[in-house]
């Protein structure tokens, strides 16, 4: 498999050289699930993490909830990357403080697609091996301690 070069804007301090080729996509997916469910999130609005740790929180029905701290050092990582952009500083829905708020560049568009790709082929692959046709299977998957 040939590596696909992406150009991504490469951000520090606050700013942004553009065309540098920093990353690859085989370099930024597979990304881990609080990733993802952080881009996901982003997707739908700019949101500061509070805001993020809530709505991932909501979408994922609770099964996703990363701590406060962990989204800060991966907003930190994602902005690194490109594919989030620190948009300023308001003051949050639920809280008197300033809070930086993020939002989805173009390039977080591209990779959150890539990775919603990846995750379909993924349930296609276990649906067509009917991995969960029947309890049985499902059962033993889910005792299994995995």
């Amino acid at each position: 498999m040939s590596k696909e070069h992406i150009a991504l804007p490469f951000i520090t301090f606050g700013h942004i050289f553009c065309d540098m080729n920093v990353t690859s996509k085989e370099e930024l997916i597979p990304m881990t699930p609080q990733m993802t469910q952080v881009l996901t999130a982003l997707a739908l609005r700019p949101s500061y993490v509070y805001g993020l740790i809530d709505q991932c929180d909501y979408d994922s029905k609770g099964v996703i909830k990363p701590s406060y701290g962990n989204v800060y050092r991966m907003m930190a990582k994602l902005e690194s990357q490109g594919l989030v952009l620190t948009i300023g500083q308001h003051y949050g829905i639920a809280s008197p403080h300033m809070a930086t708020f993020y939002e989805l560049t173009k390039i977080g568009y591209e990779v959150l697609a890539w990775e919603a790709d990846r995750f379909a082929r993924v349930y296609d692959l276990i649906t067509q091996r009917k991995a969960f046709n029947n309890d049985a299977n499902r059962t033993k998957f889910f005792s299994s301690g995995l």
